[in-house]
Order: structure tokens, then sequence, then C-alpha cells
């Protein structure tokens, strides 16, 4: 089984409606590619993207608008930057790129 599936098992139903959670490893998070025009999934970019030595809020603004692309003009990161850059101590900061963003960062072998 692929995605949330091998997690829940027989209880998972893949809905992607606006009455439920859409899981980024779903079979309907997809994209068209460019070239072909074929649908394609997007886990394996958000994998391949969120799997990168994040350890900025730029880095982090790179990695997920690779695969949200079409927000590139509407989301800007100004809340987290001043979360970051103001809030957090220096090593607060460290602990959210190494431990939080890295942790959460999604593996196969997590869903």
């Amino acid at each position: 089984m692929e995605g949330n599936e091998s997690q829940y098992g027989d209880q998972y139903e893949d809905a992607w409606d606006s009455e439920h959670v859409k899981f980024p490893s779903s079979r309907k998070n997809c994209f068209k590619d460019a070239e072909t025009q074929r649908l394609l999934p997007k886990w394996p970019i958000i994998l391949k993207a969120l799997g990168a030595d994040i350890q900025s809020v730029e880095d982090l603004r790179v990695a997920m608008l690779q695969y949200n692309q079409s927000y590139y003009d509407s989301w800007d990161f100004l809340a987290l930057e001043y979360y970051v850059e103001k809030i957090l101590t220096p090593e607060e900061a460290q602990a959210f790129f190494t431990t939080t963003v890295r942790t959460t960062n999604p593996s196969p072998e997590k869903f």
C-alpha cells in the first residue's frame, strides 16, 4: 500500500472534497505536467522538496513553493520569518529547523 493507506489500512478513505482533510500523499493530489499534460502525483515532489537541508525560512519557502507553484505570487512567509527572527532565540530557531521541520518532513514510512 502507498501513502496513508499503509497507516490506516481498511479504515482509510481517500476523499478529496471540502468535507475532508486533503492528505498531501493522496493519489488525488496531482499536478499537470507542462510537457506531457499528464496528471502526476505531487507526493514524490513533496518528499524531495521537504527532504532537503532546510535551515532557514527562505529554505522552507523555496521547498514549499516547489510543489505549490501556483501560490508563488500570493504566499509570503513574513509571519514565520518574524517569529523565527524576532520571537525565537537563536537556539530555538536552530531547533525549529533541525528538530521540528526535520522531524515533520514526510517520509514513506510515516504514511
